[in-house]
């Protein structure tokens, strides 16, 4: 008689419903909205910002291509690294750089390689964060439901976006100081990086059964 097929099997992972309380999962997800919330915050203001230093518009659009260039880098960089190295200090390295791009602006805000210097930080860690979150959320929650998970993930990146502007709105309406939110945007980074830090081992998921893999 003929052979029997082979069950067909499906790649493991958490459902969604897990992943809502996996505290590795909650980590990452606070992160790159912490991240995100202080790189929107930034961006309303950077350019006003150094200028109102004395760095002329035709600089500050040299230095905002150059930010452009570093973060396609900064992808490309991050995904090397992500496939060859498992430690989590590659994601605690991506999110903390631009921690020290916001200290050379909250420093040096008008000097032109001051500025360059932290174009090149900021792009490169801006640029990773993104494909480091991905590459954290596949191997912390799997990929059988990857698309539901990072549907959320996604979500809060948008309300991110909303909020950053607010966020640098306010505090620089209640100061009238740049430096004040350079300082509330490196402790952002700095909260966002410790929260990707010794997120321990990646879990092994099983493959699973189309009807085992419904739920969630």
């Amino acid at each position: 008689g003929s052979a029997t097929p082979a069950p067909v099997e499906l790649p493991g992972g958490l459902t969604l419903a897990q992943a809502l309380r996996n505290h590795r999962i909650i980590r990452i997800t606070l992160a790159i909205f912490i991240l995100s919330i202080a790189g929107a915050a930034v961006t309303v203001f950077l350019v006003p910002m150094v200028t109102k230093a004395g760095i002329t518009r035709s600089e500050a659009a040299i230095i905002a291509s150059l930010f452009g260039v570093t973060a396609f880098a900064g992808k490309l960089i991050a995904g090397w690294l992500m496939d060859r190295f498992t430690t989590t200090l590659i994601p605690f390295g991506a999110f903390v750089l631009p921690a020290l791009g916001y200290f050379l602006v909250w420093q040096y805000p008008g000097s032109f390689t001051a500025l360059t210097m932290a174009a090149l930080v900021n792009g490169l860690g801006g640029g990773a964060s993104l494909p480091v979150s991905t590459y954290l959320v596949t191997r912390y929650a799997g990929v059988r439901h990857f698309g539901k998970i990072f549907g959320i993930v996604s979500s809060l990146l948008g309300l991110a976006g909303g909020l950053g502007p607010q966020l640098a709105a306010y505090v620089f309406d209640t100061t009238g100081s740049y430096a004040v939110l350079m300082l509330v945007c490196m402790c952002l980074v700095l909260v966002a990086a410790l929260s990707v830090l010794a997120l321990g081992p990646y879990p092994k998921f099983e493959p699973v059964q189309p009807d085992e893999s419904l739920p969630g």
